[in-house]
């Protein structure tokens, strides 16, 4: 379809003027999610964490297929691992998911 990206630039920064792109994705007839792994490289390349600490996150729509004018994008997940927040008091570490829905983030 047009609607749909062929190629996307995924930018980060701790505000909106200290933006740089950290990832370019370019699709082929794509269908169904997609999973791009974030992580923080060294100068050399190598993988420094497996994640990103950031405060902004930016998607572009680069390119459409079939040079499409508008783009559809049905949802976006982000996930992050969680930090461990504690500022001076100890709080419980929840082991069951409908309570560790109401943690810190």
């Amino acid at each position: 379809e047009s609607y749909t990206p062929s190629q996307i630039s995924i930018r980060a920064a701790n505000n909106f003027y200290e933006l740089q792109e950290i990832k370019k994705i370019d699709f082929e007839e794509p269908m169904g999610w997609f999973v791009f792994n974030l992580s923080q490289t060294d100068a050399k390349g190598e993988v420094v964490k497996p994640y990103i600490t950031t405060m902004h996150i930016q998607m572009v729509i680069l390119q459409n297929q079939h040079s499409g004018r508008d783009t559809h994008i049905r949802q976006i997940k982000i996930f992050a691992p969680r930090q461990k927040v504690y500022q001076g008091v100890q709080f419980p570490e929840f082991s069951n998911v409908d309570i560790s829905q109401y943690g810190l983030i």
